[in-house]
């Protein structure tokens, strides 16, 4: 079975976050090994990227959030403004996703 591509997979993380297959915390461990250190399934090299340019800003955006998700009311109690919630995620990766279609019609 052929590997995922790294766009493939982030499309795919997405999708599995918004549809409640995966929970935000298995979703931010994904995102942030294979966007933001680009490393394969396996996690044997780096990847390379086959995404565009409004992509790449996009999940830059999207991972600066997933970088801050705490799962933990206590975190966001003692120091508020600097976590960011499951709700916080989920938006961000919808409005990712919605900039780059709307800008591909």
């Amino acid at each position: 079975m052929k590997e995922r591509s790294l766009k493939e997979r982030i499309y795919w993380y997405i999708d599995l976050l918004l549809k409640g297959e995966i929970d935000c915390s298995s979703f931010a461990d994904s995102f942030y090994r294979a966007y933001n250190l680009r490393l394969s399934f396996y996690e044997e090299e780096e990847v390379y990227s086959d995404l565009s340019e409004l992509e790449e800003f996009e999940f830059s955006k999207l991972g600066q959030i997933v970088s801050r998700y705490s799962p933990f009311q206590e975190d966001h109690k003692l120091y508020p403004g600097v976590y960011y919630t499951e709700e916080d995620v989920k938006e961000a990766a919808r409005n990712a996703l919605g900039n780059i279609k709307i800008s591909s019609n």
